[in-house]
Parts: C-alpha cells; sequence; structure tokens
C-alpha cells in the first residue's frame, strides 16, 4: 500500500459534502505536509481527527432509529436505514457516507499510513 491511496482517500474526504469542517482541515494539512519536516505531526493529528469522527455503522444505525436521526434526516431517514442495514449484514464496519467509508480505509491502514508518513518520497 503506497501513500497515493491515502491522498486519495484524503481528497475523497476533502470532497465530501458529510465531512465535517475538522476532518477537512486535517485533511488539507496532511496533504500540505505531505514530503515535510511537518508531515509526522500532520500525520498524527489527522489520525486523531479521523478516530474522533468517523462513524461506526453501528452508531449511524442507532441514530437513524432515532427520534434525533428522524428529527436530522427527515424523509431519508427510512432509506438510510435499509442502506445501513444491508451495509451491517455484509460486514461493513463504518457509516454509509463517502467521507467516513474513506476515512475508515484511513483507520483500518493506520499503521502504514503513519510508516508511510516518516518517510521522505525520492525521485
Amino acid at each position: 500500500m503506497e501513500k497515493q491511496f491515502f491522498i486519495d482517500r484524503t481528497n475523497s474526504i476533502i470532497g465530501s459534502q458529510s465531512a465535517c469542517a475538522e476532518i477537512k482541515e486535517a485533511a488539507k494539512a496532511w496533504l500540505d505536509a505531505i514530503d515535510t519536516d511537518n508531515e509526522k505531526q500532520a500525520a498524527e493529528n489527522y489520525i486523531a481527527e479521523l478516530e474522533e469522527d468517523v462513524t461506526s455503522l453501528e452508531d449511524l444505525i442507532k441514530l437513524l432509529k432515532s427520534e434525533k436521526g428522524e428529527q436530522i434526516f427527515g424523509a431519508r431517514v427510512k432509506p438510510m436505514l435499509k442502506k445501513a442495514e444491508d451495509a451491517e449484514m455484509i460486514g461493513l464496519q463504518y457509516c454509509i457516507c463517502a467521507a467516513c467509508n474513506a476515512g475508515g480505509a484511513i483507520l483500518d491502514n493506520k499503521a502504514r499510513f503513519l510508516e508511510l508518513a516518516g518517510e521522505k518520497q525520492t525521485l
């Protein structure tokens, strides 16, 4: 797994409407720090933000079944719940939104991400 894998998922997070401002900021900071002396720290900050913000599928389903979920998502709540439950049945573990899918892929490979963040690319 190479750094491009993480760059692609990071760009997905930045482009996602479902990503919060804090995760987008951490994502951009890591991209800006690639191949600099600040990359390792930016990567650690980014992982911390991902761990805080990426929602588990279990938590999403709980939200969608709640009154708060109905208030937030309105008429979309039932189709979203069906999609989330289908995702759970096939073993997915993260929220079904683009940001959580991309963030989850990074978290699933956190050790490699942090390892690569400590390496400078050579041409």
